[in-house]
């Protein structure tokens, strides 16, 4: 045979080749062979018929928190990601320089997913617990040992994160942002920025200016943070977007959704997005509680952005070419061009009346979305993961 799977009839959505038709797709030897109207089924040991479905490539999850039994958030990445359609995640902070080779062994090694990793700047990463920011005290952020071992690990850590709320650096806010973004620096790699509600020293304005091109701003579209601030951060007293976000992208910095439990409302995004505030990527911060919360799965997430008016081509582009493009991966995942890993998501979009919320704070809203996003098929090198 000439093909090892053709997976056939379905809608095509693949914004890496402005793709949203309907094709055929062949694999062989774990990559895309063949994109193409109609491929026949005799040329394939393996057909699967996914008409009146949607094909993607396999989804990228920029923001997740995956280190499990180690860090309180750490989810299960095979369980909650890959069988969920997504085939790529990134650790967005769990592990610092001192308990990175861990995770690189004990998850990146021996998960099925594909992992990748932003280093947190607090040698502890994100393992503290009792309350306690992992910045609060300094002697946390070892500079030398946090470049040792980024360059180490390129390949597999692709990235430098770092959170600035009050309870996470204290007062000392600035001093933390201005080493991790030298630790960006020194290492050539981006910095991604949780803001929050973040500490009187340190306003959003303050963290735009020290983001440069290829740098993240994550958790863009959160709910207020009363008493801290009185409405969502990304806007000014009059309820406008700041005129420094504009002006932060315009110089090529990042914006991602970084849903989570606490970190997204659905009155902040409807505003963002009536006055022009896209993301440049849709990711869900997932961690083991909000698996079973207002996360549960990036394919969820998404679906929430359907309901605010992105259209379905669009939330795939976020997660999926826009993602993998941040992590100088475009020809390799993220997208289903010819010997690209035969990374694929096959979709049901069901319809009916789905009761979702946005976070778990006291300010919180249910909505119901009318259009679900559910994986039928996952195929990540070729290899099918999940069928249903």
């Amino acid at each position: 045979m000439k093909y090892d799977l053709l997976i056939t009839g379905g809608l095509l959505i693949d914004p890496s080749q402005g793709i949203n038709d309907q094709r055929d797709i062949a694999v062989s030897g774990g990559k895309v062979a063949a994109i193409e109207k109609n491929i026949s089924a005799e040329e394939a040991k393996e057909v699967f018929d996914a008409l009146g479905k949607i094909v993607t490539p396999g989804l990228v999850d920029i923001h997740t928190h995956i280190y499990r039994l180690v860090s309180y958030l750490g989810a299960d990445p095979d369980l909650n990601c890959l069988a969920k359609g997504v085939t790529t995640v990134v650790d967005a902070g769990s592990s610092g320089a001192l308990n990175f080779p861990g995770f690189r062994k004990y998850i990146v090694e021996a998960c099925q997913t594909r992992i990748f990793e932003f280093l947190h700047v607090s040698d502890v990463g994100l393992t503290m617990g009792g309350g306690i920011g992992e910045l609060e005290d300094l002697r946390h952020l070892d500079f030398e040992r946090t470049v040792k071992v980024a360059r180490e690990n390129r390949g597999v850590i692709v990235g430098i994160k770092i959170r600035v709320p009050q309870d996470i650096v204290g007062q000392h806010g600035p001093q933390c942002l201005r080493l991790a973004k030298e630790i960006s620096r020194t290492t050539g790699l981006p910095l991604m920025v949780h803001p929050g509600a973040l500490p009187p020293n340190l306003s959003l304005i303050d963290v735009l200016g020290v983001l440069e091109k290829g740098d993240i701003m994550t958790h863009i579209y959160p709910p207020p943070y009363p008493p801290l601030l009185p409405r969502s951060s990304i806007f000014n007293e009059n309820g406008r977007l700041l005129p420094e976000i504009q002006k932060a992208r315009d110089r090529g910095v990042l914006f991602d959704v970084g849903h989570g439990m606490n970190n997204f409302c659905w009155d902040t995004a409807e505003e963002a997005l009536k006055q022009g505030f896209m993301p440049t990527t849709i990711s869900s911060d997932l961690t083991a509680a909000s698996v079973n919360s207002v996360v549960q799965d990036l394919p969820t997430i998404l679906s929430k952005f359907l309901h605010v008016g992105i259209s379905l081509y669009d939330v795939i582009k976020y997660s999926t070419i826009a993602p993998s493009q941040i992590l100088g991966k475009e020809n390799e995942i993220g997208t289903l061009k010819v010997g690209a890993e035969a990374d694929i998501t096959v979709f049901k979009l069901e319809e009916g009346e789905f009761p979702l919320w946005d976070n778990i704070r006291p300010v919180k809203e249910q909505r119901v979305v009318k259009q679900l996003l559910k994986p039928v098929k996952v195929v990540k090198g070729g290899s099918v993961i999940q069928s249903s």
